[in-house]
């Protein structure tokens, strides 16, 4: 049986390190060590083990609020 990966339980907002390094202009290198000097705010690492997501939304500066 083959098994198919599956990102169901972070959602279509959390990336893996390579897919959000180049949407932030950082190379994986470095997108992992601000993730490990926790220079990103909490809410957008999730660790999955030694898997690590970034949610990219929760990066994006918000519109609107004052």
């Amino acid at each position: 049986m083959e098994t198919q990966r599956e990102n169901t339980n972070t959602g279509p907002d959390w990336k893996t390190v390579e897919e959000a390094a180049p949407a932030l202009k950082l190379s994986v290198q470095g997108l992992y060590t601000a993730v490990r000097e926790k220079q990103l705010p909490p809410e957008a690492v999730l660790k999955i083990g030694r898997r690590v997501r970034i949610n990219l939304r929760a990066l994006q500066p918000q519109r609107g609020v004052k």
